[in-house]
């Protein structure tokens, strides 16, 4: 007697777990590098973008992560938004270690660095302040400079980045009016780098 032949599987079905695998895999990118992903992705260093964001090519993942983080995602002759999640060794930034952040002068109008969670929301037990700016340095910005940043922070002519109250480290490099936002100009540009210095309970 002839085996009866197996059902077809419902082509639904093969579409939607196609789809779920899909927005899965998008969101574990998502947790892993803490920033926006999408067909516009560029990296520079240990800072990535997308230049997608602010713009009518955007993905609708990228669409519903710029809503979800509240970016204001100004066109990217307006406003470029660089994040990253590990210091140049690859390690993940953590809130219980101290880091220098160096740059040089950053080829946009302003610019500034804030700290945020893996939640993408600033700590509200921060003891310094969350974000430094080309204002706060001052004459600095136009040379080379270096701050730090810490579970402590702190203010003064020498600020410290508050990262206490996080759950994790994500920091977010904004560049208002870039001098230039094509890939190969961005690419080529001189970002801070990120270098821990030391962890509290533990070594460098």
């Amino acid at each position: 007697m002839a085996k009866p032949s197996p059902k077809p599987f419902p082509l639904a079905l093969t579409l939607a777990g196609a789809a779920a695998g899909i927005v899965a895999g998008l969101a574990t990118a998502w947790l892993a590098t803490g920033g926006l992903i999408g067909a516009g992705a560029l990296r520079n260093g240990g800072w990535t973008t997308d230049l997608t964001v602010g713009s009518e090519a955007a993905n609708p993942w990228v669409r519903m992560q710029i809503a979800r983080v509240g970016l204001l995602a100004l066109p990217k002759s307006q406003t470029l938004y660089f994040d990253r999640s590990a210091d140049e060794a690859g390690a993940p930034l953590v809130p219980r270690c101290r880091y220098a952040i160096a740059g040089k002068a950053i080829p946009a109008r302003w610019w500034s660095i804030t700290a945020y969670g893996g939640d993408q929301m600033l700590s509200r037990a921060a003891q310094g302040p969350v974000s430094i700016d080309a204002t706060r340095l001052g004459a600095r910005a136009a040379g080379d400079w270096t701050v730090t940043a810490g579970p402590a922070g702190g203010a003064g002519p020498a600020p410290e980045l508050s990262l206490g109250g996080l759950d994790r480290v994500i920091l977010m490099l904004r560049l208002y009016n870039p001098d230039a936002a094509d890939p190969i100009a961005l690419k080529a540009m001189e970002l801070p780098t990120v270098t821990r210095l030391s962890c509290d309970g533990g070594a460098s």
